[in-house]
């Protein structure tokens, strides 16, 4: 059945999600440094005001506020906070450059138009279960931004999992036929790295760009990934081929 929250930020589950899950971040550190962060490095400035909508143990809001932008890190997990504020000391990162809190992206408490660009990265959008709540958390992103400001954000591609091996079956059942019991097309719950009942959902390229234009956003860019070769795909056959990708949208 669909959890009410995410199992990631469940009081019984936290702290361990905030360990156990970063357990693998140094093997995926390298994927992030060849895709995700190149693609933020040309669209976050120094001097620029930066909201980390859900930023995990706070990779981003650390790193953009060492290179001089004004960053506020949200999550609503208090272990993910307690992580970043940990690495912003050791990084010795300026604390008028940086704002941690824990807050439920869903239901953010800053003013309209507060940012100039809003990030919500590695699939963080997909850990909402919910299709009405992952919008809801697209409308706020939206909504804090300054208009011509930008949102990014990342998701799991479900059309990749058509033809992997592990994938195909749910892939194909959650385009064609019915999801499991009580999920919606495109949400997973599975163990993973220790971690027992962890939820996701994965978007087909279509639903993303929809997501983004229900919330008045215009996309003006859009990457799609093979983490595994860690390159951006190109060409017609990108939308089947990538394991993610990354909009980028602007507030109109």
């Amino acid at each position: 059945m669909l959890p009410r929250i995410s199992p990631a930020v469940h009081p019984k589950n936290a702290r361990r999600y905030a360990h156990k899950y970063y357990e693998i971040e140094d093997d995926i550190i390298p994927v992030f440094e060849k895709l995700d962060t190149p693609l933020l490095d040309t669209l976050l400035k120094p001097g620029m005001k930066v909201l980390d909508a859900m930023m995990g143990r706070g990779r981003h809001a650390v790193r953009y506020a060492q290179m001089g932008c004004v960053v506020t890190g949200n999550d609503l997990n208090p272990h993910m906070v307690a992580f970043a504020k940990k690495t912003a000391r050791a990084a010795d990162v300026p604390k008028d450059q940086l704002t941690l809190r824990r807050g439920d992206a869903t239901k953010l408490v800053d003013k309209n138009g507060t940012y100039d660009a809003t990030i919500a990265m590695f699939s963080a959008v997909g850990t909402i279960p919910g299709s009405e709540k992952r919008q809801a958390a697209m409308n706020e992103f939206a909504r804090v931004t300054k208009p011509n400001g930008v949102i990014v954000v990342h998701a799991h591609n479900i059309l990749d999992g058509l033809f992997e091996r592990g994938f195909a079956a749910w892939s194909w059942r959650n385009l064609l036929g019915r999801p499991e019991k009580g999920l919606e097309r495109g949400d997973i719950i599975t163990d993973y790295n220790g971690l027992r009942q962890m939820f996701n959902h994965f978007y087909t390229p279509g639903q993303f760009r929809d997501s983004f234009r229900k919330a008045g956003l215009k996309v003006v860019e859009e990457h799609h990934y093979d983490y595994v070769k860690r390159v951006e795909i190109k060409g017609p056959l990108k939308k089947w081929r990538a394991d993610g990708f990354i909009f980028v949208g602007e507030k109109r």
